[in-house]
């Protein structure tokens, strides 16, 4: 299915257009110009039939992906363009086309300079958990590697650039079982930069550092919240992952580029409740203090 989304008006009067496949219980939007080039960087929001709402911005290849969607109707609201009105697509296995756009009296979510503190933190953790289960590293029925547009759109989100541009990565994260890089703390930067929290200009770089705006914090481990990313030594290797929740000296973190004990598969994203402050060497405080 195919539409253009009238009333959708680019800031340079160009329309835009979206393709619709519908397999069941997934969502999956390609958005593109009226030239047929992906439109990547685009924010969306999306109100799913259950009145749940997800945001986020398009990859490189124009992507939108929501797993998980019941049979019902979909509004789809771009906030980046002039018109602001509200594209329909039907979903689920019996769906057969898309509603004509209509506007929509949903409210857009509060920027992140409107949340509190805790807000903010949680819409990381919130952000972090939307990829469980979906990035496997086994073959999915294309061939390519499960989730792999996914972990591609979260390096070129970590990277601040289309990921793709290395050889290396263009083979490898499509590839089932292919190895680019340490992917633990891009997955944790993206989250935190998909969230609207950490701002655009803060990146990944190369050797696992990041610039731009983040302070790699030594120590202090008693002030670690919901939503920071935390560092520990594994293996030689340095693990990244974002903080879920603080008791006492026990720390529970969400971890990209992790094994799964239920689908005995590493690089996946899976929860873990058994870390504790002796573990982290360093962190980064995502969040203000109020």
């Amino acid at each position: 299915m195919k539409y253009t989304a009238g009333g959708i008006l680019g800031k340079l009067g160009e329309a835009l257009s979206v393709e619709v496949p519908l397999p069941p219980g997934m969502l999956a939007l390609t958005v593109k110009d009226t030239n047929g080039k992906a439109a990547s960087g685009i924010s969306w929001q999306l109100t799913l039939p259950d009145g749940t709402a997800k945001t986020g911005k398009t990859g490189s290849e124009g992507r939108i992906s929501v797993d998980g969607v019941a049979a019902g109707d979909c509004k789809l609201v771009l906030p980046d363009f002039e018109g602001n009105e509200a594209a329909t697509a039907a979903t689920g296995a019996d769906a057969s086309g898309g509603d004509q756009p209509q506007k929509t009296d949903s409210p857009p979510a509060d920027p992140p300079a409107n949340q509190t503190a805790a807000q903010k933190r949680q819409a990381i953790i919130d952000k972090a958990r939307e990829y469980k289960g979906k990035i496997d590293p086994r073959a999915g029925p294309d061939g390519k590697r499960i989730g792999w547009d996914l972990l591609k759109d979260v390096h070129d989100t970590a990277y601040n650039m289309d990921i793709f541009q290395d050889p290396g990565a263009k083979e490898n994260i499509p590839k089932p079982h292919g190895k680019y890089v340490s992917w633990c703390g891009v997955f944790a930067l993206a989250c935190a930069k998909k969230a609207g929290v950490v701002a655009p200009e803060v990146k990944w770089n190369p050797g696992g550092k990041i610039t731009g705006g983040l302070d790699k914090i030594q120590g202090q481990t008693d002030k670690i919240q919901p939503g920071d990313i935390i560092i520990m030594p594994m293996n030689g290797l340095y693990h990244h992952c974002i903080v879920t929740a603080v008791e006492g000296d026990k720390v529970s973190t969400i971890d990209g580029n992790s094994f799964d004990p239920m689908t005995f598969q590493d690089q996946s994203v899976v929860e873990h409740g058994d870390r504790n402050h002796g573990m982290i060497s360093h962190w980064y405080k995502t969040v203000a203090d109020e």
